[in-house]
């Protein structure tokens, strides 16, 4: 069994582990989660799904596409992915990001 992405039980607050997965897409998988603390044994239902595309793959399929994030995404998920603790200095990177975030958020509006 498969440790569950760091899940955790909502009654016990233990880990859950998954039992199975059935692909229902290519992009879509059903997961069966069970809590690891057998005194416990609360079992869930989730799903994993795959949204975006951030970078173009080697051998494209053109039946296959999916969206690319926008840079507001981006940049959201690099600030999770990567946190900092830089004593409040802007990346270069970031700002760039930032600007042209906001510039496409103007054109839409």
């Amino acid at each position: 069994m498969t440790p569950a992405f760091g899940l955790t039980c909502g009654h016990c607050g233990q880990r859950l582990r998954i039992r199975t997965s059935v692909g229902a897409h290519i992009c879509l998988r059903t997961l069966f989660l069970q809590c690891t603390n057998e005194l416990c044994g609360a079992t869930y239902r989730g799903f994993v799904e795959v949204n975006f595309q951030y970078s173009p793959s080697a051998c494209p399929s053109p039946r296959f596409t999916l969206p690319t994030p926008s840079p507001a995404m981006r940049l959201a998920d690099q600030a999770a992915l990567f946190p900092k603790d830089d004593g409040g200095q802007i990346d270069l990177v970031e700002r760039l990001l930032h600007d042209e975030a906001e510039e496409q958020e103007q054109i839409h509006d």
